[in-house]
């Protein structure tokens, strides 16, 4: 469940941080004894991808700063520090992970080719191994056991395994037995299929399992630069992560199942805004510096979604908080060459941003300014190491590596760099893996021209948009010039996010709004006018937008929309927020096989079978109540709630309990996170 449950009943501070492309926002709340959320401190650094604990220690060191200006506050009393992140998410949409190795038990040759998994992870070295069980969760063979050793002692170059079996979801013997032998052999971290998803599609199943193992290494990172920075700076209390449903969990368990993370920044945010609006029903829209993320809030919490979240083309069939990502930010890249101006969806570094922490930036971005005669769309464009990059990577060619070894001394024009479309291809490829970031033309550069922010130079941005306006009037702009082609930067993104908030709306249908060329006008100009018809069009919820880049877009969207548009006070680290307040959840399914009046309960905390079905679904509420429980407190609840939920499915034109095909019980707990530190903060 996600969303607020319950009162509180203590007044510990819980710290919220969020890792964003751009920026780590973190936040300290706090409720009064009668439950109202108070936020006690905000703040914003700039994300390190290169070493996030700079990053992250930054803007802890900022929150704790005026925590400790407060009295009534001290830092002592923190209890938990909870992390929301985009990491995972974008990993998965840039096709971004280590190598591992794959172990698909029970899986034939038709299956294989289901998976696609050979195209999809190329660089993967695969094992079929015999064994795997039938859908009432019998042993169909016996696990090959020393087919799998010989596997993990002959598979070298992999972080972590992935380990897929047919029917695990009914029985996850083979796969428990999997993760011993290669633990056993390797001491790597194995990703289990069921531990992720209780589906019964064995291939999207095994393609969890492996984006998933893939994923690890990225979030182990994460953890431990997060881990680091507590300890630094002298809390004692755990920290957790906001998953993709917008609850947490410790950090231990989601070391081992980083796809659950999936979409945790833009969950995290749901939770902020329904804490922060006090709304129940509304339309958020969470504006970050890569996508613009909006989600349909119900009765104070977003839809679900069992399949997961579609990220990337792919869908992970990890729970997750039904949100429509759009890639338009305020680092969202403009192009101006083809037609009119278009943003996204990729993300690059504001110009403005990448002179602000590397000066001779702007001395560059002069010579280019200077080169009159050689205009061209690949100036003010450049080509930089993550920020706070340490140490090179060693897994790259040699060609690679003279590449990244020219940025070592700051970023470096890209016309100046790209010298072949060879070296091209090798510096969009370096991009693909995180290697190397480019910087370039943005709606944040735009913004600053305009007066609308003040975070970095302004004098790069006005220089950044003069160049892209020189190649589009192919003449050197004036400085009206100048100022209205940021103008048309900004209404891009303002008409961008309004088709946006309209497809939401729509429940998706966006090649229908594309296709009303008079709605497209009304969106894009504000005029309500086409041919003799006057034209209007509304969403029926208010909209709550957040977001840092969020004021510079959304009173525009709310006036051509004609609907309300809220800007909360703690709008722009509404993340943090929706981190630090989170619940937690567990949800456990057991399923019910009948085959000849014998009933067959399945799931992950094992199979039996029972001769009525009375007995057998009494059973299955106790195993899935029970487990869910304990589930729940051992990711750090107090005494959760539990709902149980029942389905049926009987043969056509029966009802009976012969008739019985399938059922599904599921119980859901949910509770709030036990505080383990004082907690003497006053109001």
């Amino acid at each position: 469940m996600v969303g607020p449950v319950g009162p509180r009943t203590n007044t510990g501070l819980e710290i919220g941080i969020d890792t964003g492309g751009t920026f780590t926002d973190a936040a300290i709340v706090t409720h009064d004894s009668d439950g109202q959320l108070r936020v006690l401190a905000t703040a914003k650094a700039l994300t390190t991808k290169g070493d996030l604990s700079v990053g992250v220690s930054e803007a802890l060191r900022a929150v704790l700063q005026q925590l400790r200006e407060n009295p009534s506050a001290p830092p002592a009393s923190v209890s938990v520090v909870t992390v929301s992140t985009t990491l995972a998410t974008n990993a998965v949409v840039e096709g971004q992970g280590d190598r591992v190795g794959i172990v698909l038990i029970g899986f034939d040759d038709a299956m294989v080719g289901r998976i696609g998994i050979h195209q999809a992870f190329p660089d993967c070295p695969i094992a079929r191994i015999s064994g795997g069980h039938n859908h009432a969760g019998f042993e169909r063979s016996p696990l090959d056991q020393d087919a799998l050793r010989t596997f993990a002692t002959e598979t070298v170059g992999v972080s972590a395994f992935a380990v897929a079996s047919m029917f695990g979801n009914r029985n996850p013997e083979h796969e428990r037995q999997a993760a011993a032998i290669l633990s056993d052999v390797t001491a790597l971290p194995v990703s289990l299929s069921t531990d992720l998803t209780g589906a019964l599609d064995a291939p999207r199943r095994a393609l969890t399992s492996v984006l998933n193992a893939r994923l690890i290494g990225k979030i182990r990172a994460l953890i431990t630069a997060v881990e680091s920075s507590v300890v630094a700076l002298g809390l004692n209390c755990p920290v957790m992560l906001v998953k993709g449903d917008g609850t947490r969990a410790k950090a231990d368990e989601v070391r081992l199942r980083p796809v659950e993370t999936v979409m945790s920044g833009p969950a995290a945010s749901t939770i902020g805004v329904a804490a922060l609006s006090g709304l129940r029903d509304c339309i958020m829209s969470d504006v970050g510096g890569t996508t613009t993320d909006i989600a349909i809030l119900q009765r104070g919490r977003p839809a679900l979604t069992d399949e997961g979240a579609l990220v990337g083309g792919w869908k992970t069939l990890v729970r997750a908080a039904d949100v429509r990502t759009h890639g338009l930010g305020g680092d969202s890249a403009v192009h101006w060459t083809d037609g009119p101006i278009t943003l996204g969806p990729q993300r690059v570094v504001p110009v403005s941003l990448l002179a602000h922490r590397f000066p001779n930036v702007l001395r560059q971005l002069h010579v280019d300014m200077a080169e009159e005669q050689t205009a061209n769309s690949g100036q003010g464009r450049f080509v930089t190491l993550p920020f706070e990059t340490s140490t090179l990577s060693t897994n790259v060619t040699a060609e690679e590596a003279g590449l990244l070894q020219q940025l070592v001394s700051g970023p470096v024009a890209f016309r100046r760099i790209a010298v072949t479309a060879r070296i091209t291809r090798r510096l969009v490829d370096l991009e693909k893996r995180g290697l190397i970031i480019t910087s370039a033309l943005t709606v944040s550069d735009a913004a600053h021209v305009l007066g609308q922010q003040s975070l970095w130079p302004v004098e790069a941005a006005q220089i950044a948009v003069a160049l892209a306006a020189r190649v589009h009037l192919m003449r050197t702009p004036s400085e009206a010039d100048v100022d209205t082609f940021a103008a048309n930067i900004i209404d891009a993104a303002i008409t961008h996010s309004g088709m946006a908030i309209l497809e939401a709306c729509s429940d998706g249908q966006q090649a229908k709004l594309d296709g009303v060329a008079a709605l497209h006008r009304l969106v894009a100009s504000g005029n309500p006018l086409s041919g003799k018809l006057s034209i209007a069009i509304s969403p029926n919820l208010p909209i709550v937008a957040v977001g840092g880049p969020a004021p510079l877009l959304y009173p525009e969207v709310g006036n051509r929309l004609g609907t309300n548009v809220l800007l909360l006070e703690h709008g722009a680290v509404a993340n943090a927020v929706g981190a630090a307040i989170g619940p937690i959840h567990a949800s456990v399914t057991i399923g019910i096989e009948n085959t000849d009046g014998v009933f067959r309960l399945v799931g992950s905390t094992g199979a039996e079978s029972f001769g009525d079905l009375a007995t057998a679904v009494a059973t299955a509420h106790e195993w899935a109540e029970t487990e869910a429980i304990r589930l729940c407190i051992a990711r750090g609840s107090t005494t959760p709630t539990v709902e149980i939920s029942e389905s049926r499915t009987y043969v056509p034109g029966r009802s009976d309990d012969n008739g019985l095909l399938f059922a599904e019980i599921i119980a859901d707990a949910t509770g709030r996170i036990q505080m383990t530190s004082a907690v003497g903060a006053t109001s």
